[in-house]
């Protein structure tokens, strides 16, 4: 991905007006603001009320079905979403979101650089993001065992 805005046309009747630009999905597109004064926002498309929630640095954005009008969830709050087996997560980041790379996606899992990087030689980044997916947090099944077995 090229990092710069790229318009390749205006859907508007008079070809002018900032809400019909359309960007080349190659580049970056600009983010949505309120033109409000209240600075810049992400929007991200949402089953809700309003059609949407507003993204912050650190926030988790589920990018699977972008075009969904039924979708739910789709942000999560200064946290990672469940982790699947395709690359669809996101993180906001410096006002962009960005996919997490498969290394972000086993570290959420537990697993150290080592086994990653073991990994990593032998298998593509989507082999390691079905990895990652169809794993369990061993922190995780370990506390909860812990839980099952107290008297």
């Amino acid at each position: 991905m090229q990092l710069k805005v790229k318009s390749v046309g205006n859907t508007n009747p008079s070809g002018r007006g900032m809400n019909g630009n359309v960007f080349d999905s190659d580049y970056l597109s600009p983010t949505l603001t309120t033109n409000k004064g209240e600075g810049i926002k992400i929007l991200i498309k949402n089953a809700t009320k309003k059609g949407y929630q507003i993204a912050e640095e650190g926030d988790g954005i589920d990018t699977a079905y972008p075009f969904s009008k039924t979708r739910r969830g789709r942000l999560q709050k200064n946290m990672a979403h469940t982790l699947t087996t395709d690359d669809s997560k996101g993180v906001v980041d410096n006002y962009r979101i960005r996919k997490l790379t498969p290394k972000e996606c086993w570290r959420l899992m537990g697993c150290s650089d080592e086994d990653f990087e073991k990994a990593e030689q032998v298998n593509s980044n989507t082999q390691l993001y079905k990895q990652a997916g169809n794993a369990i947090v061993v922190d995780v099944l370990e506390a909860i065992f812990k839980q099952m077995f107290l008297k």
